[in-house]
């Protein structure tokens, strides 16, 4: 009866309207197609957010499961022992990529959404064996304390319903973590039912007859030590307090004055904060990448204005600013994808505007984007480009066709076309050249790609003196 009551309550709360309209409605409704078409092969490789993108997403885990890939090259030892203790606290992010089906955008994934999955993930099968381990033992307590109540040996009144409903909590929370993200908020309620659960079973456990005796014999022999354990106690507290003092004031009060130090700082006339606070929130707090990232793209855009504004020594002075930033940024993270995309990206600025010297730091910037992120093809099709523009005629064709691999199940990349083609072209195949440049042009008509593909395919018929091609790929340009 409770159960038929239950299920009655779930289907009128999931038909309440909501202030989105029929967001419940539609989700329930959906979960019917989402099971029928799993597998159909029609869904692109970006699975979304339904039943579809969470199985997508599972499966890569599992796959990465028995791969155990990581950014950098690690010795035989340190390989070998990732299946056992795993790729380490929030090491999933940047593994992912590495494994995963090939995205049409540049969504990043940072969870399995898996509660299960990400601890095997973050600390490996022994991780995973701990936490099935203390799971099995909060629900061998519960069929112990269930059978004291159902025997009638308790003594408290009421008992039973209350630890009923916070089982069904606990199991509900359980089973919510097996296809969401469990953030702090999530696992708080989900402790806080475990304590529960706990607390009660042994108030269950002291409730029953056959456990006063036993309990008396624990406590006299307790006793014995009793002095020792008080001592050890009181040490560990003081350890753990000095420990926490240590931390709250290196890291969480110097955070906090840094956010403060943003908070009242000058505002400019569009709200936005003033430079001068901004620069001193972000020497208080470097690793905070919300602090330098924001600095590092003011200073990029400050240089690109100047530039325009025909201020060169201006201009590069505040690019180096950015430049400088990010580096000092990325020794404490060195696998940020923002980070590597502004290194990236700061570099091939430098280049244009006359620093040859960066011409080797942007080849190896855009090639480590390109295999850190090689399920990215926009990314990979970005280092392609790159790689024309540094003479690595070869290897743009091999990251543009890399891209161009994933169009059945991503979206036309044009930019990878046109990399190719530009490519070609410098190795003096002109003919492959027309081919892949007039790809670029039908996958994507009307973007920058296709406008570049037009000029490249402008100079080729320049070349050949063909005018009225020439001319016609020229305004097509414009």
């Amino acid at each position: 009866m409770v159960f038929a009551i239950g299920v009655v309550g779930a289907i009128v709360f999931t038909f309440v309207p909501s202030s989105e309209g029929g967001a419940a409605l539609d989700s329930a409704l959906s979960v019917g197609p989402e099971i029928s078409n799993l597998g159909d092969g029609r869904t692109s490789s970006d699975g979304g957010g339904g039943l579809e993108g969470r199985l997508q997403n599972w499966r890569t885990t599992l796959t990465l499961a028995t791969s155990w890939d990581v950014p950098d090259d690690e010795s035989f030892l340190k390989k070998s022992l990732r299946p056992l203790f795993g790729l380490g606290p929030e090491m999933f992010a940047y593994s992912y990529p590495l494994v995963g089906d090939p995205r049409p955008d540049r969504h990043f994934t940072a969870h399995p959404h898996n509660y299960l999955l990400w601890i095997l993930m973050g600390q490996g099968v022994f991780g995973l064996l701990l936490l099935l381990s203390a799971i099995s033992l909060v629900f061998v307590s519960v069929w112990i304390s269930l059978r004291r109540i159902r025997s009638g040996v308790t003594f408290e009144p009421g008992i039973d319903w209350i630890f009923i409903a916070l089982v069904s909590g606990l199991i509900g929370k359980l089973v919510e973590s097996q296809s969401g993200v469990a953030r702090i908020s999530d696992l708080a309620m989900t402790y806080a039912f475990v304590g529960a659960v706990i607390v009660l079973s042994e108030l269950i456990k002291r409730g029953s007859k056959d456990s006063e005796e036993s309990g008396d014999k624990k406590r006299t022999g307790m006793s014995l030590s009793s002095g020792v354990i008080l001592k050890t106690m009181f040490a560990s507290a003081i350890v753990m307090s000095l420990v926490a003092s240590w931390l709250t004031v290196s890291w969480d009060m110097r955070r906090l004055s840094a956010s403060l130090e943003l908070s009242v700082a000058e505002k400019n006339a569009d709200g936005s904060v003033d430079i001068a606070g901004l620069i001193k929130a972000q020497e208080r707090a470097p690793e905070r990448d919300s602090f330098t990232i924001q600095l590092a793209d003011w200073y990029f855009v400050s240089a690109k204005q100047a530039r325009v504004e025909g201020r060169a020594d201006d201009a590069g002075q505040l690019a180096m600013a950015a430049r400088d930033l990010l580096i000092e940024f990325e020794l404490r993270n060195p696998y940020d994808r923002n980070t590597q995309m502004a290194l990236a990206k700061t570099s091939s600025t430098l280049v244009d505007w006359g620093y040859v010297e960066f011409a080797d730091e942007m080849r190896s910037r855009y090639l480590r984007l390109a295999e850190l992120f090689v399920t990215y093809p926009s990314l990979v099709s970005t280092s392609a480009t790159a790689m024309v523009r540094v003479g690595e005629d070869a290897k743009a064709i091999e990251l543009a066709d890399l891209a161009i691999s994933t169009e059945d199940s991503t979206k036309p990349w044009a930019v990878a076309w046109y990399a190719r083609g530009a490519a070609l072209i410098n190795l003096g195949q002109h003919d492959q050249a027309i081919e892949s440049l007039t790809t670029a042009i039908e996958k994507e008509p009307l973007s920058y790609s296709a406008k570049l593909a037009h000029s490249a395919l402008a100079f080729i018929y320049q070349q050949r003196g063909d005018t009225e091609l020439f001319e016609i790929h020229s305004e097509a340009a414009k």
